[in-house]
């Protein structure tokens, strides 16, 4: 399980364009697991449900792939 933070740029495309790009600031390997469950009481639920049980519509979680 990983974690990663980001937060959001604003920049300036070739074209001239502003728009807002991805900062990664710190990817963990062992998320801090005490403050997620205390900002989001589903936490370990959610984590398990989708690693083990491949059920991704009831959780809190984010698809990237």
């Amino acid at each position: 399980m990983y974690a990663i933070d980001l937060m959001l740029k604003w920049d300036n495309r070739l074209d001239g364009k502003r728009v807002m790009q991805l900062q990664i600031l710190e990817v963990n390997f062992n998320p801090d697991c005490k403050r997620a469950c205390r900002y989001h009481a589903t936490f370990f639920n959610d984590v398990f449900s989708t690693l083990f049980l491949d059920q991704l519509s009831d959780c809190n979680v984010t698809c990237l792939v």
